[in-house]
């Protein structure tokens, strides 16, 4: 059982739905006033998840923002993709100054000049995107071939998502729902990864454990530890378990974070959306192909400014 400071926030609750008020009396496109009220919706949702941290409620919060569905998940455990991994020889093991000069020069290569690297000492295991800024764990120690991996992840996924988003001629770039940002954001990561060959065995079986222990979210902590040291050995297990079962006030009850299962599944609706030939620039030019879309639709992006990956050409 975990222990969390309860969250003092404002009540935003009231002022999203005093703005939903004034949002639906507007002459707006009806598909685009639908879509606003929706983010709105979203963003309520985030609100009184973060407010029910560590209480009895959290589960049934998190799981609106995260409305997987359990079928879509069993299909996923039972059909997972067709990769193909290189045969890497001979890679040194490096850490974090080395992932961080890595990540400047990708930076450079695109002119990319408004995102700080920096070693981080207080989270020293996670590699985290922000808005302006990247962060290396200290600890975090990499063979050569995951480094590669993490450039197309981090820098040429996730970084040039959040440029064309902060360059974006309209605000309403930003209007993302939070479990869209993480399925779409995830999901062409991860494709990029399988379609560029910069995946590796161990992370791809990271991204299926991740969606194992989502759908296992039925039972308790000591549950799923017990079901994924079938793959994992007893740290990944561990830290894989604790992911999906933080926010819990009792990890032993069901419920949980079902984030993690966006990894794979967002893979599948990426590269559903571009076997439909849905356009590359729009996948990259905010993060939601929906909002995208819409955005397109009424111009009010601009596709030719939107940086893409040096890798498609």
């Amino acid at each position: 059982t975990y222990i969390y400071k309860k969250q003092e926030l404002p009540r935003f609750d009231m002022q999203i739905d005093q703005i939903k008020l004034r949002i639906d009396n507007l002459l707006l496109p009806d598909e685009f006033k639908e879509y606003i009220l929706e983010f709105l919706d979203d963003q309520k949702n985030l609100y009184l998840t973060k407010l029910s941290v560590g209480s009895t409620d959290f589960s049934k919060n998190a799981h609106r923002l995260f409305d997987w569905g359990s079928d879509r998940l069993d299909l996923l455990l039972t059909n997972t993709p067709n990769v193909e991994f290189k045969l890497h020889i001979k890679h040194a093991l490096q850490g974090a100054e080395y992932i961080k000069k890595r990540f400047e020069q990708t930076l450079k290569k695109y002119g990319i000049d408004s995102f700080e690297v920096k070693i981080d000492s207080f989270s020293p295991h996670i590699i985290n995107v922000g808005y302006h800024s990247i962060s290396i764990g200290s600890e975090i120690r990499r063979f050569e071939c995951n480094i590669d991996r993490l450039v197309v992840h981090e820098i040429e996924s996730h970084v040039l998502q959040t440029e064309n988003t902060k360059n974006s001629p309209t605000p309403l770039s930003e209007f993302t729902k939070y479990g869209n940002q993480h399925l779409y954001g995830e999901g062409l990561a991860i494709y990029n990864e399988i379609t560029t060959r910069k995946i590796t065995p161990s992370a791809f079986e990271m991204y299926y454990c991740r969606i194992k222990a989502v759908r296992l979210l039925h039972k308790s902590f000591r549950e799923i530890y017990q079901t994924l040291l079938e793959n994992l050995n007893p740290q990944r297990a561990f830290v894989m378990t604790y992911r999906v079962k933080r926010g819990m006030a009792d990890t032993s009850q069901p419920g949980g974070f079902p984030k993690d299962a966006s990894y794979l599944l967002g893979f599948h609706e990426i590269e559903n959306l571009i076997n439909e030939n849905y356009p590359q620039e729009l996948l990259y030019a905010t993060k939601s192909p929906v909002l995208s879309a819409i955005l397109d639709k009424y111009n009010l992006i601009n596709t030719q400014k939107t940086i893409i990956p040096k890798f498609l050409g």
